[in-house]
């Protein structure tokens, strides 16, 4: 089965070229688990319900899904492009191979099978961004850059299962911090008084080095911002 699927990545007249591109592109071919996704190991492991069929299914899925990506992703305002559409479609094949791997098991699956997983959560994905980019690029790169809000722990929880309540969460947490963080830089004498833990944490975003978990935790600042 190995041989096989090496086989398949190797074969350039066979298939699609376009599909076998999306497929390989980001992995690095320099180990035998070159490629492994979960669905095409489960298959080498003999545990894929549709066997190579489902491999070809999935195959044809990244190329399908890769363009409608790229082409979804160019008519937004602002547009994601680059390295942005990348980590996209990294994450979302993630999502879909553990999302489907059960499945995967009992019957064989489908280039539709893929897609509906994976349109949701893109479809999600634009909403935050648009969210992000809605008082303009300069704002959300100072108060809601893409590398702090897709930290947040509602981030996550709002792409992989659509509940509106993270969404929200996740929208609220910004904004109010947005609102706090105004308020202290026009209250500038306030700065030497409460000192730099008070005021770490209420620097934009986009100034935060030292983004962590502990961007989101329990701190002084953090516990105003979530009872605001």
């Amino acid at each position: 089965r190995q041989q096989k699927w090496y086989q398949f990545l190797e074969d350039r007249d066979a298939g699609n070229r376009k599909a076998l591109k999306a497929l390989t592109e980001h992995m690095p071919r320099v180990t035998h688990s070159y490629m492994l996704h979960q669905i095409t190991a489960m298959y080498i492991d003999g545990h894929l319900k549709g066997g190579f069929q489902t491999v070809k299914a999935y195959a044809d899925f990244c190329g399908y899904f890769k363009n409608w990506l790229d082409a979804k992703s160019i008519k937004l305002w602002v547009p994601r492009q680059g390295e942005l559409v990348a980590e996209d479609y990294r994450a979302c094949l993630e999502y879909v191979n553990g999302e489907l791997s059960r499945h995967a098991e009992e019957i064989e699956l489908t280039v539709n099978d893929f897609m509906s997983k994976a349109k949701p959560y893109i479809e999600r994905l634009h909403e935050v961004w648009v969210w992000q980019n809605r008082k303009g690029t300069a704002y959300r790169k100072e108060h809601r850059p893409n590398s702090v809000v897709r930290r947040h722990k509602c981030y996550r929880e709002f792409l992989e299962k659509g509940n509106l309540e993270d969404f929200t969460r996740l929208k609220m947490f910004f904004e109010r911090k947005e609102i706090v963080v105004a308020w202290f830089k026009d209250n500038s004498w306030l700065h030497t008084l409460l000192g730099d833990y008070v005021m770490r944490p209420l620097r934009p975003a986009c100034l935060s080095s030292d983004i962590s978990s502990s961007h989101f935790s329990a701190d002084c600042v953090s516990s105003l911002v979530q009872r605001f």
